[in-house]
């Protein structure tokens, strides 16, 4: 039972270090779940602050089982989020991803929030949330560009990568980009000797 109990401490604590510094709205979004869902299902907000303060000294790296319970209370956390309509942006926020390197379509949370934006759009069909202004924003189209072609030789993110590189090929072509505009934008204009093996060369003839 002791290290059932750590088990879970340790997972509580990884999830507040996600929520730890969330804004009041996400603090809301909380607070409104716990009132909307069984505590038998979904993890309370007063379990998350209980153990914040022992994020400095408990390394779930340590404890036995512990990512497997954490990826466990991270979905009952974002499933309380969709049930209250918590906006795609938001969640983003909460998951910290705007702290993710270009390794991002390695990072769990990241993967997670990809499963929520797709659910999300499913109980809001009318109005779609899209992933690519935040990772645009975040990257720039370049680096982006870059990091969405290495996703898509990845079978685990093959087809969320297309995906968003097509809606990316999509938004240039609204933007009137012409072929010039990418060579530019991908730096190609002088011949490196690496030029064939360049990603931004695969961006800009697909």
């Amino acid at each position: 039972m002791r290290l059932y109990g750590l088990i879970l401490l340790g997972a509580a604590v990884l999830l507040a270090k996600v929520s730890a510094n969330s804004d009041a709205q996400a603090a809301t979004s909380f607070a409104t779940a716990e009132h909307s869902v069984s505590t038998n299902r979904f993890l309370r907000v007063s379990e998350i602050s209980e153990v914040g303060n022992e994020e400095r000294v408990i390394s779930t790296k340590i404890i036995p089982g512990a990512d497997l319970v954490s990826n466990f209370v991270l979905k009952q956390w974002l499933a309380v989020l969709l049930k209250t309509n918590t906006n795609t942006d938001n969640v983003y926020a909460m998951l910290k991803l705007n702290a993710a390197d270009d390794n991002i379509f390695q990072n769990s949370r990241f993967l997670a929030w990809a499963t929520y934006v797709e659910k999300y759009n499913a109980q809001h069909p009318g109005q779609p949330s899209s992933m690519l202004p935040k990772l645009t924003k975040k990257y720039g189209n370049e680096r982006l560009g870059t990091i969405l072609d290495a996703a898509k030789h990845v079978e685990s993110t093959k087809n969320l990568a297309t995906n968003l590189q097509t809606e990316q090929m999509k938004v240039w072509k609204g933007a009137k980009l012409s072929t010039d505009d990418l060579f530019s934008m991908y730096k190609l204009q002088g011949g490196a000797p690496d030029l064939l093996a360049s990603p931004g060369l695969r961006i800009w003839i697909r």
